[in-house]
């Protein structure tokens, strides 16, 4: 397993908590929904960075569900099976969903074709480059917020083991869906869009 202690998370990681927003409501809602998220993804942990200014609350750890846990023998296995991980929790959540970033940038992105690249830049954080965890029909629109976040720590790992296996075998069969409105109009090509309320 990676060893946390080593990896630095600064100040400049973690955004600023939006004061626009309550943060008593936000860490109240944000603790029940990582509750859910600890139960599917054991080795993650939350933390609440200790700052004079309040920071967005983050999950961070190796993303494997348990499922995988359980069946990995040796601590190779679960290293070969997980990926260091931030998911970070946006000030205005549950209305905005969690975003991941590879923390310990396991994912060589320069291997990949183009378009099989499933990363954004974070708008407000320079050279922050998060994962584009969608699903292949946007079904995450329609998923309830007491289920969002586990999808896309999902989604997110589903991605990374995609990545393992085009190393391997050089051929990329999880399902793409195109960023933006691009990816609306394919859904909508092909009746499978769900919009978001």
């Amino acid at each position: 397993m990676i060893n946390y202690d080593l990896i630095k998370i600064s100040d400049s990681d973690i955004p600023d908590f939006n004061s626009d927003f309550d943060f008593n409501n936000y860490y109240s809602i944000m603790k029940v929904d990582f509750k859910q998220v600890k139960t599917y993804f054991p080795l993650l942990n939350m933390t609440l960075l200790p700052t004079k200014k309040c920071k967005e609350v983050f999950v961070s750890g190796d993303l494997i569900p348990y499922e995988v846990l359980q069946k990995c023998k040796t601590e190779k296995d679960i290293e070969r099976f997980s990926m260091p991980i931030i998911a970070i929790y946006p000030s205005n959540y549950p209305k905005d969903e969690i975003y991941v970033e590879d923390y310990s940038k396991k994912i060589d992105w320069g291997i990949i074709p183009h378009k099989h690249r499933h990363y954004n830049s974070h708008p407000s954080i320079k050279n922050k480059r998060i994962l584009c965890t969608h699903h292949p029909n946007g079904e995450i629109n329609v998923i309830d917020n007491d289920h969002k976040s586990v999808a896309i720590l999902n989604s997110a790992w589903k991605l990374y083991i995609q990545y393992v296996e085009y190393k391997k075998t050089g051929k990329w069969t999880l399902k793409d869906l195109k960023h933006g409105s691009t990816g609306a109009v394919q859904l909508k090509r092909a009746g499978k869009y769900h919009a978001r309320d």
